[in-house]
């Protein structure tokens, strides 16, 4: 019966192990890139709010982009709340310590990679509405 109990618990340890690892570190692809397009995902579980230096409430997440070559970066793509609600705004990327890299203009259903990257993170948030 000890024997039955251990590899049950065994069992259980290993199945919530696996559990955890598929949705801790699940990362979900924004758009099915095309043949020479880099590949764009985001962690699952990296939705972030934060403030900001000049105090306003930002939302970020973290993406990992795969270059057509297989090159990986990471890169933390944030917005502030207000440019959410307007539905346009700036998306800025961060390095991982969070210190601002470069920022570039997004509408909200724009097309472009830079304003999908924000629309999702926007989406993510839902005290701030995009408008439509």
């Amino acid at each position: 019966m000890r024997l039955y109990k251990a590899a049950l618990a065994c069992i259980l340890f290993v199945f919530s192990i696996n559990s955890f690892s598929e949705s801790t570190y699940k990362w979900i692809e924004l758009w099915k890139p095309r043949r020479g397009e880099f590949k764009f995902e985001f962690k699952s579980n990296s939705f972030e709010k934060m403030e900001n230096i000049l105090g306003s409430n930002t939302i970020s997440i973290l993406m990992r982009i795969t270059t057509t070559n297989g090159k990986v970066s990471f890169v933390k793509y944030s917005v502030v709340e207000p440019d959410c609600a307007k539905g346009y705004g700036n998306l800025v990327s961060d390095s991982m310590d969070g210190s601002p890299q470069d920022s570039v203009p997004f509408v909200i259903g724009g097309g472009n990679g830079d304003s999908i990257i924000a629309e999702e993170i926007c989406s993510l948030d839902k005290s701030a509405s995009p408008a439509q």
